[in-house]
């Protein structure tokens, strides 16, 4: 049946393909058109007004088609070049930030006689009883334990191992940790040592001692380690206690320890 249906309809569109030559031969030989002619031309003129509209539609799908295809690979290159851009500017900022920091770094060792060896954190010990980061400076480059570390704001901590090419520092925070430090404006001294993450203590600090909030602590130059004059960090809280010879105090580093991506190993001169 259905085979039947189109060779019907394949049938009609031989017909009008024949029909419609003939037409146009007739037009072009300029012959008047008969009456058979005519009516054929009336019967099969809204199915050319089918056949070109088809026509037409499926031109312009085509042509649709093609331009989205353009349009995709425009899509898909665009997007590779803003990729590129936003790397570009995430490397610029970093470069940018990086330069700053070496400014101040730089501003630093003007300042100080110390003879320095700048360092990149490439680590940081994430156990529970250790605070401690790891730099790409090693024996080599003249690094050996308990040579203090630092950054341009203020002390970080102290060497406590070295290979060839890089080091173990022990961070202020650390309880292992111990800087001999004096109150700069009372001028008290008393030695600090790690509590937390963030925090040290002022241990050994007279009864007498006037401290309050926001006093630099800075280290005493005693111990053999840190020299004289370094910030260690600000008074945060005063503990007396009832009965003893001493009080403490809270510390908060002055350096950024939590953000650590360059420091400073003094080599000589401490």
């Amino acid at each position: 049946m259905r085979g039947r249906r189109s060779s019907g309809i394949w049938s009609l569109i031989l017909l009008m393909v024949a029909s419609f030559g003939l037409l146009t031969l007739n037009l072009k030989k300029e012959k008047a058109i008969t009456t058979l002619e005519s009516f054929v031309l009336a019967v099969l003129s809204p199915v050319h007004g089918v056949i070109n509209n088809t026509t037409r539609k499926v031109g312009n799908a085509w042509a649709g088609y093609l331009d989205l295809v353009q349009v995709q690979k425009e899509n898909t290159k665009l997007r590779a070049e803003l990729s590129k851009l936003r790397e570009q500017v995430n490397t610029g900022v970093e470069l940018q930030q990086q330069n700053k920091r070496l400014l101040q770094f730089l501003d630093f060792k003007e300042k100080n006689q110390y003879e320095l060896v700048l360092a990149q954190v490439v680590g940081i010990d994430s156990s529970n009883w250790s605070r401690a980061i790891f730099i790409n400076r090693g024996s080599r480059d003249g690094i050996r334990a308990n040579l203090p570390v630092v950054t341009h704001e203020g002390v970080v901590g102290r060497v406590i191992e070295a290979s060839a090419d890089s080091a173990k520092v022990l961070l202020v925070t650390d309880p292992r940790s111990a800087v001999d430090a004096l109150i700069q404006s009372s001028r008290d001294t008393g030695i600090v040592v790690g509590d937390d993450e963030r925090h040290a203590r002022m241990k050994y600090l007279p009864l007498e001692a006037n401290l309050k909030t926001g006093d630099l602590v800075i280290s005493s130059g005693l111990g053999g380690i840190f020299p004289k004059g370094l910030v260690v960090g600000r008074v945060t809280g005063v503990m007396k206690q009832k009965f003893g010879l001493f009080q403490e105090a809270e510390i908060a580093p002055i350096a950024n320890l939590s953000r650590l991506e360059e420091v400073f190993v003094i080599v000589k001169g401490s």
